[in-house]
């Protein structure tokens, strides 16, 4: 919220708050009317003249912005907390959607990062913008792309954003906790930078490091449990909600921990114990695998046959904390799989006498009967969803100017209830096959920082001057692109060069690669090595003509005592963050293979007599040529992916494709970070008692 929204607040609600002061905090919503609705500020978001009919990027939804105050909150006695209620939806009636009706009464979120100079009120029309998801055609939230494990910090972000799953009262002193933490969990998970340091936000990474027997998923928890309590947003809560005037939120922020694993894992209080909710139902959703098409999540293990009857085995719940997800945790099975046992390391156990799956490949699905556990469930990743908002209004600069594009983008999420987990049969390897050949991905995120320092001081005196405020202007000369290939598009991946060689007619016996195979036994070189799938979804590049329309939203930055430039905070204060600094992330993303050793066969013995007459040879020649004819498959499927770019292949078994995948990436962080962006600065306020630099012709420019 911008510091002009507050004090638009703080208008309408004067005397409200005068007399609640030295009261303890209660929640109290607007009751919204057609007096709001039709009020100067909010009506031409209604009007189908003006704004209310939207346009193509722009649906509207007949929810309206809300606010539940907390009143006696004192924003001028320190309070760190920017906002002064509860931001959320309220539905206007024969207004709104169906689409949207879910989001009635459910509270709305933001970034850290905020637009400055708009103003928002109680009764404004909040518009559809984008839907965003893993796998979805916006793809993830934008602000959730700058750390090593963007699709769990997105999961976090979403989570949190639909949390508590369920029926809820946004004016309920009950819930505002809620409200408070997840909107700190939020900006945790979308800063660039963690708040109050100045270095630059991994983001939660889940269970990305996990390694059994070395890093367990408790050390994974608490380095982001203490990633999001190093951030200034964390000590936001604890500081500006003091017992003395706001018992229910204090109690609520600061209740005990009352969850066993998540004490064990360094919770301490209900801040800590939410987190550990919505991480833990992240990490299981993590685990899970997406299938886009029939939209479902499964688990994917593999059946082996026992004495003819065929077995399973899941181990999706086997670490310590999301092994509490086992309670009440109910199985339906298809084609006669049933649950025989679940053991007390975690791991279930199925069986079915014929082995047979279900259209999907599944043998049925884990699922919770409403009520069963009192924790947030991991949720369906084809279903987590995040939409976006925007109203349409207007700057301070600009009052009588409405329009789209003035604001910060808003968000919020609804989840299901419930989810059903697929037990899906199959291949734990990426790319796994009969063939031998074992494909993996690759992928990662490269990090440059830019940091422009800048002094303001009295030429005269030579003291430094606080309250100036500076516009940091940036420009990227994009045809440094033309020299790399960072910014290779999906429709032009480059020229493919075929390495495939031709499978060749030998006897049985002869099993040696050389033998059977005519091609190339190195790493493919292609041009379209260097395509890049982290471009799948389009450049990765901004590209603007005007410094002024920089990509930077941060076009406010002011000095302090110390003359020094500061990031400001959401009330419009100088922060401790220096300014100013901008993170260029660039994500790499290929893939490669292991190589494709010699099928091993396993020819049928002779044992007839050698005046007798036998098909054995022709056997054996049948298995070899099957079995020769499987792998060639192999091959061609990893030239198929060279050609479509972005992938290494070689038919030699080895680490070959994988050294050459890594030498392209140090050739590409290399580029990267290579690139230039030229800065300057503008002041827009001068200090008091100064008037803009650059007006004096003695100016140092």
């Amino acid at each position: 919220m911008k510091q002009q929204e507050k004090q638009r607040i703080r208008r309408v609600t004067a005397a409200l708050l005068c007399a609640a002061l030295l009261a303890p905090v209660i929640v109290r919503g607007i009751p919204l009317s057609d007096a709001n609705y039709n009020s100067a500020q909010c009506l031409p978001g209604w009007d189908l003249s003006q704004g209310g009919a939207g346009d193509r990027n722009h649906e509207p939804t007949g929810l309206a912005a809300n606010l539940a105050y907390f009143e006696g909150y004192n924003m001028n006695a320190g309070a760190r907390f920017p906002f002064n209620g509860a931001w959320h939806f309220t539905a206007r009636p024969g207004y709104v959607k169906d689409e949207f009706k879910e989001f009635d009464n459910k509270f709305y979120y933001c970034v850290a990062n905020h637009t400055q100079g708009y103003i928002v009120d109680p009764g404004q029309q909040m518009f559809h913008t984008g839907k965003y998801g893993i796998g979805s055609e916006k793809g993830i939230f934008p602000a959730c792309r700058h750390g090593v494990n963007d699709e769990f910090n997105f999961l976090m972000l979403a989570i949190a954003a639909g949390y508590p799953q369920d029926n809820y009262d946004p004016e309920s002193a009950a819930n505002a906790p809620y409200y408070l933490i997840c909107q700190t969990i939020a900006w945790a998970a979308t800063d660039e930078t963690i708040q109050g340091t100045g270095m630059a936000n991994p983001g939660f990474k889940g269970g990305i490091d996990l390694k059994p027997g070395v890093k367990d998923l408790g050390q994974c928890f608490r380095e982001d449990l203490a990633l999001y309590k190093s951030s200034a947003v964390y000590a936001c809560l604890t500081e500006t909600f003091p017992r003395s005037m706001a018992p229910t939120i204090y109690d609520g922020l600061h209740a005990p921990c009352t969850n066993a694993t998540a004490v064990q894992w360094g919770c301490t209080n209900a801040i800590d114990q939410v987190f550990y909710e919505i991480w833990r139902a992240a990490y299981v959703t993590s685990c899970l695998r997406a299938d886009w098409d029939k939209k479902i999540s499964a688990t994917v293990t593999t059946a082996r046959e026992e004495n003819g009857r065929y077995y399973a085995d899941v181990s999706l719940f086997i670490e310590p904390g999301v092994r509490e997800y086992l309670t009440g945790i109910k199985f339906q099975g298809t084609n006669g799989w049933v649950q025989e046992s679940q053991t007390e390391d975690g791991v279930m156990h199925f069986s079915s006498p014929t082995g047979e799956t279900d259209e999907n490949g599944c043998i049925g699905y884990l699922y919770w009967p409403a009520g069963t556990i009192g924790g947030l469930l991991p949720v369906d990743q084809t279903k987590a969803k995040l939409y976006a908002f925007e109203p349409f209004t207007n700057t301070v600069a600009a009052p009588n100017d409405f329009g789209f594009g003035k604001s910060q983008t808003y968000f919020s999420s609804v989840m299901d209830q419930g989810i059903n987990i697929y037990i899906r049969i199959g291949e734990e390897e990426i790319g796994g096959s009969d063939g031998g050949c074992v494909r993996h991905e690759h992928e990662e995120t490269f990090l440059a920082d830019y940091t422009v320092n800048l002094l303001k001081y009295d030429s005269e005196t030579g003291k430094p001057l606080a309250g100036s405020h500076w516009d940091v202007l940036e420009k990227f000369d994009d045809s440094q692109l033309d020299n790399t290939d960072l910014d290779r598009t999906p429709d032009n991946p480059g020229s493919y060069e075929s390495g495939l060689g031709e499978l060749n007619d030998t006897p049985w016996g002869d099993d040696e690669i050389s033998s059977n195979y005519s091609g190339d036994m190195g790493v493919t070189v292609s041009d379209t090595n260097k395509y890049n799938w982290g471009n799948d979804g389009g450049t990765q590049f901004e590209r603007w003509d005007d410094p002024h329309d920089d990509p930077c939203t941060r076009d406010d930055n002011v000095t302090k005592e110390d003359g020094l430039l500061y990031e400001i905070d959401s009330a419009g204060n100088p922060s401790s963050d220096r300014a100013h600094t901008d993170i260029k992330r660039y994500t790499y993303h290929k893939g490669y293979c292991d190589g494709h050793p010699a099928p091993e066969i396993e020819y049928i013995e002779c044992d007839h007599d050698e005046d007798e007459d036998c098909d054995c040879d022709e056997i054996n020649q049948e298995l070899h040529d099957e079995a020769w004819a499987a792998w060639y498959e192999e091959v061609k499927k990893c030239e198929q992916l060279v050609g479509e770019g972005g992938f290494f292949h070689c038919i030699e078994p080895g680490d070959a494709a994988k050294k050459a995948m890594e030498e392209d990436r140090d050739e590409f962080f290399k580029d990267f970070i290579s690139l230039t962006y030229e800065y300057s600065a503008e002041e827009i306020k001068a200090a008091a008692g100064y008037i803009l630099h650059g007006l004096h012709t003695d100016d140092i420019p």
